[in-house]
Parts: structure tokens; C-alpha cells; sequence
């Protein structure tokens, strides 16, 4: 009788062990399935939440040239243009940056990081540049509003081929302001045989152009309507 309750006991013991070791080969093999298209999405997002919104045309009408210097013990010395997002704190768009040491930094990035006595040089109404100067005094950089998380899961790409005779043909971007007008962020752009990866504000659309968007299904159906009849306060 012991013999046979050994022998059920290990029986148990080899079963569960298999099944643990199914579960494994398959979490690894799902999980090789899943990581690129993870990583890609990731890649999305970041786009997202960093892409910062496109200045409609009254407000560059508003705007003109300015500068503003980073004062000793600012909050945003070392912080990247990235992380200020300064064109939804304050409104202003960073043309040049000019370092104590002589250095002009042209067409900024995201990854470049301001120093102690950098002058930032805008594209600016007055009142944006006020808060600007407003924010670089302060000692603390407030905290940003995080985007609402709920809608994180509903996010998913979408291509839209752009027919003869729509509204956005031979439009920029700037123009149509689908970031701002839609809650879309355009990823690529592909015209023909030539695709441009991350587009900048003034990435021309042409006759058959496939956009690749990103954004909610209510989100891409505005976007889609824009670009095929215009927004509809036109």
C-alpha cells in the first residue's frame, strides 16, 4: 500500500511538473511574440505624451521673436526640452539655444539639456514669454498633468490613404493641426517609395499619401474627417 501511494505521490509530483514546465516554453514563446510589438508601442506612446501641440495661425500671428536666460538655480537647469515641454507649459517654441560658452545649439532637440546661462531664443507672443521667464525662476519645475491613463488601452495605429481631392492635399501639418484639433499623432508619412518616420510641422501631404496615425477610434475617425473634408468649424 505505501508502495502505491509513493508511486500516485510521484505520478502528482511529474504531472505538475510538466504543466510548469509547459507554462514556461509557452510564456516564452508568447512573450517573444509580444515584445517587438510592445516595444512598438511604447515607441508610440512616447511620441504621445512628448509631441508637443502645433501653434494655430492666429496665435502665430500673436507671436515674435524673443529670448529668455536660464538664471543660477533654476528649475530647469539639466532638465532636457523633452521633459519642460515647454510649447504646452508656456506656449513658446525653442528656435536656438546659446550657451555661455560661446555655443549655439540650431533647431534644438528633445534629448538637448539646458545649462545655467543658456538664452533660449522663441518664437513667442508676450504674454507666453512672461510665463516662460515666470517658470525659470522658479526652484522647484512643477509637475506636468499625466495624460489620462484610461485611455491608454484604447490607443491603436491606423494608415489612412489620402484620395484624390481631399482637403489636406499639399497642406502641412502645422496647417492642419490634427494634434490639436483631433488627438491624433502622426507617426509616418509615406509618399510612394520614400517614408518619412516622425514628420515634423511642416512635412507637406501629397495626393495618395498614406498617414499612419495614432490615437482612439474616436480620435482617428476625427482625424480621418479632417483630412478628407477639413475641420468642421471651416
Amino acid at each position: 500500500q505505501f508502495a502505491v501511494l509513493s508511486f500516485i505521490l510521484l505520478d502528482n509530483v511529474v504531472m505538475i511538473t510538466l504543466i510548469l514546465l509547459s507554462y514556461v516554453v509557452v510564456s516564452v514563446i508568447w512573450w517573444k511574440r509580444i515584445k517587438p510589438m510592445a516595444v512598438k508601442n511604447q515607441a508610440a506612446l512616447q511620441l504621445v505624451f512628448e509631441r508637443e501641440e502645433i501653434p494655430d495661425e492666429e496665435e502665430l500671428a500673436a507671436s515674435q521673436a524673443g529670448s529668455v536666460s536660464v538664471p543660477t538655480d533654476s528649475c530647469v537647469i539639466g532638465a532636457t526640452l523633452a521633459t519642460l515641454r515647454l510649447r504646452n507649459r508656456t506656449g513658446v517654441t525653442v528656435t536656438r539655444i546659446s550657451r555661455k560658452s560661446g555655443e549655439v545649439i540650431a533647431n534644438p532637440g528633445v534629448n538637448d539639456v539646458l545649462q545655467e546661462g543658456d538664452t533660449l531664443h522663441v518664437i513667442a507672443t508676450p504674454e507666453q514669454l512672461r510665463k516662460t521667464t515666470e517658470l525659470f525662476a522658479l526652484h522647484d519645475l512643477p509637475e506636468k498633468a499625466m495624460p489620462d491613463l484610461s485611455t491608454l488601452s484604447e490607443l491603436h495605429t491606423q494608415s489612412y490613404r489620402l484620395p484624390t481631392g481631399a482637403y489636406a492635399v499639399n497642406k502641412t501639418l502645422v496647417e492642419l493641426r490634427l494634434r490639436n484639433l483631433a488627438g491624433t499623432t502622426v507617426l509616418r508619412i509615406k509618399h510612394g517609395v520614400q517614408s518619412v518616420q516622425n514628420p515634423g510641422p511642416n512635412e507637406r501631404l501629397l495626393e495618395n499619401d498614406v498617414i499612419f496615425m495614432i490615437g482612439t477610434d474616436s480620435e482617428l475617425k476625427r482625424a480621418c474627417q479632417i483630412l478628407n473634408e477639413g475641420p468642421a468649424t471651416a
